[in-house]
């Protein structure tokens, strides 16, 4: 895997972050991101800031440009989630769309996928995206993942790709995520961990956070998490080094791409 996420000037896009938020800084960096998809000015492959080596080509042909372009995941949770007809579905950081589009397609139209995102443009490109591909089962709402408004026990799977390593209040989001779970339902989620504690001045930079770095929790402390709410079954589905490139004494050399499935009980 490339060093996804890295900083980068993706398309031609200068991601000089001032002085500001955590969230505000990611919602700054993502929402460029998403204007430059819009005017399809993101140039793929130029760095690692889209995930569209995770998809084949069966996963694309019906996608958009756009959607394609705005994927900035570090897994396909899709895949391997095993969606049924008629479930109804939740992303956490949907983005430009792209795995809310696939998921409909395994849900069809008697179910339902509802993606969630923090940045406006990103849930601007997505709605645009799915008038252009006639996708009708598919709903996107501008929203944080730490606040979710879905009803309790409303959703059969929850989806989400390399989103929750953006939010420093991780018990509240697997919290949520727990809350709109049904009983016996269950969430796929790819994400970013560390094994070793990162560095205080990595920890303090908003650049870091937005490049989905700083906030990788600590694997054996992110797994906790999971079990002390009361998850079962946690599987680890897929796990591999981030920047297999890192030298010894590269923070980076510690960083994982997770991916999980885990279970509400019934």
């Amino acid at each position: 895997m490339n060093d996804s996420h890295e900083n980068c000037g993706c398309g031609g896009v200068d991601f000089h972050i001032l002085p500001m938020s955590i969230d505000e800084a990611i919602v700054d960096r993502y929402g460029k991101i998403a204007s430059q998809c819009k005017e399809k000015k993101l140039v793929p492959d130029s760095c690692g800031c889209h995930s569209v080596n995770f998809y084949n080509d069966d996963n694309l042909t019906e996608l958009s440009e756009e959607t394609i372009l705005s994927s900035m995941g570090n897994g396909n949770p899709v895949e391997i989630s095993e969606i049924n007809p008629g479930e109804t579905v939740l992303d956490l950081g949907s983005g430009g769309g792209i795995d809310v589009f696939l998921a409909a397609n395994k849900v069809g139209d008697t179910g339902k996928v509802i993606g969630i995102d923090m940045t406006p443009e990103m849930v601007s490109i997505a709605q645009s995206n799915g008038r252009k591909m006639g996708i009708n089962n598919v709903i996107f709402k501008l929203g944080r993942i730490e606040t979710i408004t879905e009803l309790d026990e409303s959703i059969d799977l929850l989806i989400s790709n390399c989103v929750i390593n953006l939010s420093n209040n991780k018990d509240l989001v697997f919290n949520e995520i727990f809350r709109v779970l049904k009983p016996g339902g269950r969430f796929v989620i790819s994400d970013r961990v560390t094994e070793k504690q990162l560095p205080e001045e990595i920890l303090k930079s908003n650049e870091q956070w937005t490049s989905c770095v700083a906030g990788a929790d600590l694997k054996s402390r992110y797994l906790e998490r999971l079990h002390d709410i009361g998850y079962s079954n946690v599987e680890i589905l897929r796990e591999e080094f981030s920047f297999p490139k890192a030298v010894d004494n590269d923070h980076k050399k510690y960083i994982k791409d997770l991916t999980l499935r885990a279970w509400k009980p019934e």
